[in-house]
């Protein structure tokens, strides 16, 4: 399956699309640029889809709230939250939540806790550990399973990725999300994610995700990736829509670079 997912430089989130899809959806993911792709499933690149994407959307969301995606011809099964949801032109009711609280069903045993604190910071984060020499450093361009291992075996985290503060949820440990000015976007998608839990994400304090939320949540994310194969199925027997999609990108591409 042919499938978007930022991989300009190795991260935990974007890095758990295939792993996500292989797992859930018993697919094979092969990256491929978002006019011909099957599906997208996480990032924050709603809005940089084609204006006719007839794809599979299952989790993504908008870089912030001045985005205006026009989604009301992708085939949406999810959304990260509701701020993505308002304004993207989405037809039916999409599940909301991001795929990372997944994160913890990919741990086959999860290990003991040998670290008493945590600290994940954004790849663009370079203060964060430094405000924590004590803390185990915890590198999110690893491989994203042992990412995860890596948060199940802290009692607590201390965050600046979004993925990691979300992965912490999925695994029920208390985290601190610590915004920091260096990564893109701002925290608009940390409350995004948030209002998919019903919670609100305050910067610089302790919480934890409140369980029942997330396991009604990850229900909801485990049905949406059993749905995906028959909707790609059935996107794919529509060349047309392929055709029109590859086209208005292409146009969109020559538009933004032409030289006047």
């Amino acid at each position: 399956m042919r499938v978007y997912w930022f991989r300009r430089r190795r991260n935990f989130g974007d890095a758990l699309v295939p792993i996500l899809l292989r797992r859930f959806s018993g697919l094979g993911a092969r990256w491929a640029h978002p006019a011909l792709s099957d599906a997208v499933v996480i990032g924050s690149f709603a809005a940089r889809l084609p204006r006719l994407y007839y794809g599979v959307v299952a989790g993504i969301g908008k870089f912030n709230d001045r985005d205006s995606p026009d989604l009301s011809r992708a085939n949406v099964l999810g959304l990260r939250g509701e701020l993505t949801l308002r304004g993207s032109r989405v037809r039916g009711d999409p599940v909301l939540g991001d795929p990372g609280l997944l994160a913890a069903q990919l741990l086959d045993k999860r290990p003991a806790i040998s670290h008493r604190l945590g600290v994940v910071p954004h790849y663009n984060d370079t203060t964060l550990a430094t405000r924590y020499p004590d803390a185990h450093y915890i590198d999110v361009t690893l491989d994203p399973v042992e990412v995860i291992r890596q948060i199940a075996a802290c009692d607590r985290v201390i965050c600046s990725s979004l993925h990691s503060l979300i992965a912490a949820d999925s695994l029920g440990i208390p985290r601190r999300w610590e915004p920091s000015p260096l990564v893109k976007g701002g925290p608009f998608k940390f409350h995004d994610y948030a209002t998919a839990l019903g919670m609100v994400l305050v910067p610089d304090k302790w919480d934890t995700a409140p369980a029942a939320a997330v396991e009604t949540v990850v229900a909801r994310l485990r049905d949406v990736f059993r749905e995906i194969p028959a909707a790609v199925a059935a996107e794919r027997s529509r060349p047309l829509h392929r055709l029109a999609q590859s086209v208005d990108s292409t146009r969109g591409w020559l538009f933004k670079h032409a030289r006047l």
